[in-house]
């Protein structure tokens, strides 16, 4: 009867499975309003429509902690994104949003989060916003709507209107030319509702403008070295009260400035990328533990093969007929994925006197010949995946 060697880490029995990644899997909506970088950042070509622009930011952010720039035009416009697995309400601050900010240019973007609570896999569950620490500021208005209307020509200025009385213009620059409202919009008219936040840069002198960052909560407000992640834990409902939630699984980003800043032009947040925080800490954690339980796997291993030394050696001469395939039973394993070969599919591994199996050569027979097998089809691996050994008793 086999036995499963159990001094490998049980939590490697995944080993095989595509492993989470700590940054966005998926855009699922991208709906900018206008602005100069609108049409560009991603680039939208003719027959464009609300998938096929979401997939283009997906292209540029998805799998990277800071990809290619999207930018979310004036106030209001927005992107949903998620990850490919819940991110947890842990300890500190839980994910990060990288973006274009830097010292004196910062377009604070607010930030918004929502778990799956219905189990669909999509983001229309409840959202909630993130508090910064501009919020609470007595210039911060909510529950703020802005229209903008589509522009006659694509020369044209774009007139925005808003619920306080206010009316205004995107104005067009010299630099970018392009259609400032996005091409694939079907409607004359975009209408966004949400916070606006404080204008935050200063003219400091004619047409130059100093856009100065908001202390913590926003995404594109700090620069992306910086210590500038969300906590879930500042989740708020739409009465701006606090809320608790063990974890998202959707990232919501707007525009949350609402201010033209001379020959820059209007302010827009722009997304390169985001971090699942948790993930990382969790990551570099097993890391350790890995390198600890690798060489206690190593020894116990070790010691089983000096234990049965003479019985490998009886066998080391076995006929060529013991050359097929491992069977398919052996399906139950524990794998190590920390250092070692590089394998591809259906590669070979070394049976160490019919009682270690080594892939790559971590493990060496003390004694007996050593004989090829094939690995049995239950056992699928992914190109380039890292596996130290698998053990098994016979």
């Amino acid at each position: 009867m086999k036995q499963l060697i159990t001094s490998l880490l049980a939590c490697c029995m995944s080993g095989l499975a595509v492993a989470q990644s700590p940054y966005i899997a998926r855009v699922y909506d991208y709906c900018p309003a206008p602005g100069q970088f609108i049409n560009l950042l991603p680039a939208s070509t003719a027959g464009d429509d609300a998938a096929a622009m979401a997939q283009k930011a997906t292209d540029c952010l998805a799998g990277t902690a800071n990809g290619t720039i999207v930018s979310l035009g004036s106030w209001g416009g927005y992107i949903i994104f998620g990850f490919d697995h819940q991110i947890e309400n842990g300890s500190g601050t839980d994910f990060k949003i990288t973006g274009n900010a830097f010292a004196g240019n910062a377009e604070p973007g607010i930030v918004m989060v929502a778990a799956d609570d219905n189990q669909n896999g999509l983001p229309d569950d409840t959202w909630y916003e993130i508090c910064g620490s501009a919020h609470q500021h007595t210039e911060t208005q909510r529950q703020y709507v802005v229209t903008y209307k589509k522009h006659r020509s694509s020369g044209d200025s774009i007139v925005w209107t808003d619920n306080r009385g206010n009316n205004g213009y995107i104005v067009k620059n010299s630099f970018r030319t392009q259609n400032y409202f996005p091409d694939w919009a079907t409607d004359d008219s975009l209408v966004f509702v949400g916070t606006r936040l404080p204008d935050n840069a200063i003219e400091q002198s004619p047409n130059y403008f100093v856009l100065n960052a908001f202390e913590y909560g926003y995404a594109d407000n700090q620069p992306n070295a910086t210590d500038s992640g969300i906590d879930i834990a500042w989740a708020t409902d739409t009465a701006g009260n606090p809320v608790v939630l063990q974890g998202i699984d959707f990232v919501k980003v707007y525009t949350g400035v609402f201010q033209n800043n001379g020959n820059i032009g209007e302010c827009s947040t722009e997304i390169a990328g985001a971090i699942d925080l948790q993930h990382r800490r969790a990551t570099r954690h097993t890391r350790r533990n890995t390198d600890f339980h690798q060489q206690s796997a190593h020894q116990h291993c070790h010691t089983k093969s000096l234990r049965h030394r003479s019985l490998r050696h009886r066998r080391s001469n076995c006929s060529a007929s013991a050359h097929r395939p491992l069977p398919n039973d052996t399906a139950e394993r524990h794998l190590h994925r920390q250092s070692g070969a590089n394998l591809s599919k259906n590669s070979a591994v070394t049976l160490h006197g019919r009682r270690t199996i080594s892939i790559g050569c971590c493990l060496t027979a003390s004694s007996g010949a050593d004989r090829n097998f094939t690995l049995p089809k239950s056992i699928v691996l992914k190109s380039k995946q890292r596996i130290v050994a698998l053990c098994i008793v016979r």
